[in-house]
């Protein structure tokens, strides 16, 4: 599904750049948004799915199905590139994140974000549906883009993999019928 997928290799600048942009965010972060990150770090399938049951959007049984694919996919190219999470690319540099990255995922590879994949696969899928409104939808988006920084709030992503999970979904869906495009209003 992603076999086309390309990354250069990170040089010492970058990793120096990237470091930096995720301590920066890290210190921006206010306590309500990491109680956020710390709710969306668990089963992201679930906890979006109770989001959109919030906002009155039934959600469809094959969706869960339809994941697995691509979360396969997702784990081949994490393998693939093997992209360092922030903390470890710090620690090489002899840097430090302001806090200790807080997730139970620490141990798989950075890039792609898959918390930011699902959400946003996910928020096409179900702004999709017949009689989702226009509000719906951007509620379904606005929501994948609070999981996606919510990644980098918790020190555990750069905002390279979340802008690059973003556009692996976004090129499954460009042959779509109905393409939606959101605003984005935060990454």
């Amino acid at each position: 599904m992603f076999r086309d997928v390309a990354l250069p290799k990170r040089s010492v600048k970058d990793m120096h750049r990237l470091v930096s942009e995720v301590s920066y965010i890290m210190r921006l972060a206010t306590d309500e948004e990491i109680e956020c990150a710390k709710y969306f770090d668990g089963d992201v399938f679930k906890v979006y799915l109770e989001f959109a049951r919030s906002v009155g959007i039934p959600t469809p049984p094959p969706l869960h199905s339809e994941m697995f694919p691509i979360l396969e996919s997702l784990s081949g190219l994490k393998e693939h590139f093997k992209m360092p999470r922030p903390e470890d690319m710090a620690r090489s540099l002899g840097r430090k994140l302001p806090r200790s990255p807080i997730t139970k995922w620490a141990r798989s590879f950075s890039y792609p974000s898959g918390h930011t994949l699902i959400s946003r696969y996910l928020a096409y899928k179900l702004s999709d549906q017949p009689g989702v409104s226009e509000a719906q939808r951007q509620a379904l988006f606005d929501f994948a883009n609070r999981v996606a920084i919510s990644r980098v709030h918790l020190g555990v992503h750069t905002l390279q993999d979340i802008r690059e999970a973003r556009r692996l979904v976004d090129s499954l869906f460009a042959q779509s019928s109905t393409p939606y495009t959101s605003p984005e209003s935060r990454v």
